[in-house]
């Protein structure tokens, strides 16, 4: 199987060798992040498998001063696509604006979760390496605001390159 762009699959996977299952969308981006941290991930093969027949299990806190909800998968179950409509009901009818998810990138299903993520419209936010339970992807939806991405300021030239691709993946394209 291949995956386009720059990414390569390894024959010999070294112990100290990264292993992640990223959305193929978004693998390249994943790879540079995971560079400028000095990692060089190996792609993983996504299984077609239908996934875990256990239910799903997450974690969700609400910051009400925030308007924030956060998420974390701690296993992708059968019924993932209904979590996630229940979340965002709760989402819009509580009025909270940005739903940030977390995804475990050393889990295979995580691939496929993601593009059901961006299906229901939640868009690539980042990486979070090294932390506890697994390399996390950063995954939010905004409910009814548009970011202006011209307000935020970054730091580095890779900073900016996220900045940038997460701006062109926005749905909601920022404020110009």
């Amino acid at each position: 199987m291949a995956i386009p762009g720059a990414l390569r699959f390894l024959a010999n996977v070294q112990e100290t060798d990264k292993i992640i299952y990223p959305p193929a969308k978004h693998a390249q981006m994943i790879c540079a992040l995971y560079e400028n941290f000095g990692i060089k991930p190996v792609i993983g093969n996504t299984s077609a498998e239908a996934g875990n027949k256990q239910p799903t299990i997450m974690e969700m806190s609400v910051n009400n001063k925030l308007s924030l909800a956060l998420i974390r998968f701690l296993q992708y179950g059968e019924d993932f696509e209904q979590r996630i409509h229940e979340t965002l009901y709760r989402v819009k009818r509580e009025g909270i604006q940005v739903v940030q998810v977390r995804l475990n990138l050393e889990d295979p299903q995580t691939s496929i979760v993601a593009e059901q993520l961006e299906k229901k419209g939640f868009i690539f936010t980042g990486i979070l390496p090294g932390t506890t339970g697994g390399d996390l992807m950063s995954m939010q939806y905004f409910n009814g605001i548009a970011v202006d991405y011209d307000a935020i300021h970054v730091f580095s030239n890779r900073g900016q390159e996220l900045l940038d691709y997460i701006r062109r993946h926005d749905t909601m394209g920022g404020i110009n």
